[in-house]
Order: structure tokens, then C-alpha cells, then sequence
């Protein structure tokens, strides 16, 4: 009997998050037509950068970038290890995407060239966390493309034993400043 009321607490605690609602806001992005939600974020801004919206299931996500700084020993001081090297150099951001249930989080190491756009690219992506609510999580992978201009989160979640997902969070660099994020849930 305690088992069946711990399940059916479970099963309604998923079904508030499932078909909990809010209003569209875009802010700080730049929301485009397309299969998968796809945001623009301009790294230039050297700010925390964050956006919500309502997906096409009803679900509302979250996306953001975020500035961080990296902290050396104290023996020799390099500029280029502490981020925030506006317009050109390497700086790191940490990626964040949610739906409420699914929530991704990894850092990503971005190089801005002073020669060429055609030469920025993202140098690396690691420290990947993520969580989910009422799922478990199978398959996760972090990687960038041959390119360097993608770095790209993929997971398969399966929730409650039977439905299962295939989810992405994709971090997509282009005109050297722009950081194109991308969610699949």
C-alpha cells in the first residue's frame, strides 16, 4: 500500500511538470523558425545570457550562456587563461539547457580569431552534468565536430520504464562572435 501512494505522488508530481505552462518570453536570444528550437547568443556581451520559451509540446525551456572565468595558480599570470578576452582569444562558457524534467549543463572553450571569422572555433567541450526528473539517463555524450564549430550534448532518456527520448543540446559558433544554441528534448 505505501508503495502504491509513494508511485502515485510520483506520477502526479510528473504529470505538474508535464503539462505546466508559462508565457512565451525571448529575451537576450533571438528565437528562429525551424525544426528544433535554435537561439542566437552574442558573446561579445561578456554577460549571463538566458531564454525561455515555450517549446511545440507545451514545455516550457530554458537556454543560457554564461561567462566563466578561469582561475590559474599564482605563478605566472597568462591573460588568455581567465575568459573574457574581448573581441579576439579564448574565453569559456558554460551551456545550460532545460525542460523542467531534463536539465544539461557543459563548458565549452571558444576561440575568437583576430584574423578571421573563418577562424574561430570551439577548442573544447567538457564537464558535462546533467539530471532528470522521473528518467533515467542512457548513452550521454559530449563532443565537437571535426570543424570546431559544433559541440554537441546527446543523450537517450527513458521515462517511467517505457517512453523513451532521444535529446540533444548543441552549441553552434558562427560569424566568429555569434554562439548559435540548439535544444531537442
Amino acid at each position: 500500500m505505501r508503495k502504491l501512494k509513494i508511485f502515485s505522488f510520483l506520477v502526479v508530481i510528473y504529470g505538474m511538470f508535464l503539462f505546466t505552462t508559462n508565457e512565451t518570453q525571448v529575451s537576450a536570444a533571438e528565437l528562429v523558425d525551424n525544426q528544433e528550437p535554435l537561439l542566437k547568443f552574442d558573446i561579445t556581451k561578456n554577460e549571463p545570457q538566458e531564454t525561455t520559451f515555450i517549446d511545440e509540446n507545451g514545455n516550457e525551456v530554458t537556454l543560457s550562456i554564461e561567462p566563466v572565468v578561469k582561475k590559474k595558480s599564482l605563478g605566472s599570470i597568462n591573460a588568455n587563461d581567465y575568459g573574457y578576452l574581448f573581441p579576439y582569444g579564448t574565453s569559456s562558457y558554460k551551456v545550460k539547457g532545460s525542460n523542467g524534467l531534463l536539465t544539461v549543463t557543459y563548458y565549452i572553450d571558444v576561440f575568437v580569431s583576430k584574423v578571421s571569422d573563418a577562424n574561430s572555433k570551439i577548442l573544447r567541450a567538457y564537464e558535462e552534468t546533467y539530471f532528470c526528473f522521473g528518467c533515467a539517463i542512457s548513452d550521454p555524450d559530449l563532443a565537437v565536430n571535426t570543424k570546431g564549430n559544433e559541440a554537441i550534448f546527446k543523450c537517450t532518456t527513458t521515462f517511467l520504464g517505457y517512453a523513451s527520448n532521444s535529446n540533444k543540446l548543441r552549441s553552434t559558433l558562427s560569424n566568429g562572435n555569434e554562439l548559435w544554441v540548439s535544444i531537442e528534448f
